[in-house]
């Protein structure tokens, strides 16, 4: 087992039987496999070595300490097309450090309750925080909302069973999404299972304008959900507090700040951003114009099917 990223090989030192030494399988592949243990290079931080070919080109390995879980859970075939497909999971084991997780396109799952630390692959999208800065369209925006007051709170420190706060986000959703989207128990399940890490609280003169929920740890931080004051809807405050989070994560020193994923025309908006890149399971794209293609090209490969792993968790609850 391997994985086939141009400038990116995964060295997975929790692999069953575990794998190492490359070995290239052919004169015109790009493709290394990994045979027998890992060294002490899989216990130190992402590693990047340098290796050449036969063809006398540069590849670069990166070196992980993940020991998650990957495995995939089957979702359709055609057979008369040879098309198979399958939904992809990882499930964190301790020590798995968040950033190297999402750096291989996994976001965590928190549609099932009961199920923590489990990830999913996806066309997640990030912004490369080294050299971001607001282009002209996000300036416009963040002048709109410049007096908001922002306090971040770490998880441990909300209270998130304060009825106002409760009914402020689930009446964002309801409003903006329909009540079935996050009804009461979901809500509550998504802050109980352990992954949102902060919550960015905005206030002007004492008034609640919106909360950010965000999963972080030192290299990067993930905006995971918003809810917001829907007067200002028109405004695009949704936008200015994604703009707001880019701009903390920037300031705070992570190196990338996840949106989550791109999806159909609703995910295009994502692409107002600079130094954008998207995961297209395989590696890293930084090109928004592929993403656009794809997101307005979605519609055309889109399924409506439930893969067997989340089928057999429905099932459990019924």
């Amino acid at each position: 087992m391997s994985h086939d990223v141009p400038g990116l090989i995964l060295c997975h030192s929790g692999l069953d039987p575990p794998l190492l030494n490359l070995v290239e399988t052919g004169p015109e592949s790009s493709l290394f496999l990994f045979e027998e243990h890992c060294d002490e290079n899989c216990h130190a931080p992402p590693t990047e070595f340098s290796l050449r070919s036969n063809k006398k080109e540069h590849f670069h390995i990166l070196c992980y300490n993940l020991r998650m879980k990957i495995f995939n859970s089957e979702l359709m075939q055609d057979y008369g097309t040879y098309t198979f497909g399958y939904t992809t999971y990882a499930v964190r084991e301790d020590g798995d450090k968040l950033a190297d997780i999402y750096n291989l396109g996994f976001l965590p799952y928190t549609g099932t309750k009961g199920i923590n630390n489990m990830y999913y692959m996806s066309r997640s999208v990030r912004i490369k925080l080294d050299d971001w800065q607001m282009n002209s369209e996000n300036r416009r925006i963040y002048a709109k909302f410049n007096d908001l007051k922002s306090t971040l709170i770490p998880i441990t420190k909300f209270d998130t069973h304060d009825p106002k706060f409760v009914h402020f986000c689930l009446h964002y959703f309801g409003e903006r999404f329909g009540e079935r989207v996050m009804p009461e128990s979901r809500f509550r399940q998504i802050l109980d299972m352990g992954v949102i890490t902060d919550i960015i609280e905005y206030k002007k003169d004492n008034e609640v304008f919106g909360y950010c929920f965000l999963i972080q740890d030192d290299q990067m931080s993930h905006y995971i959900y918003s809810f917001y004051n829907l007067e200002h809807f028109s405004n695009s405050l949704g936008l200015w507090l994604m703009t707001d989070c880019i701009k903390y994560a920037k300031d705070d020193g992570k190196k990338y700040h996840y949106l989550g994923t791109a999806y159909g025309d609703k995910g295009l908006y994502k692409t107002n951003f600079d130094q954008l890149e998207f995961w297209n399971g395989e590696r890293w794209v930084d090109s928004r114009d592929q993403l656009r293609d794809r997101c307005r090209s979605d519609a055309g490969r889109q399924v409506h099917l439930v893969d067997e792993w989340k089928q057999r968790q429905a099932e459990r609850f019924q």
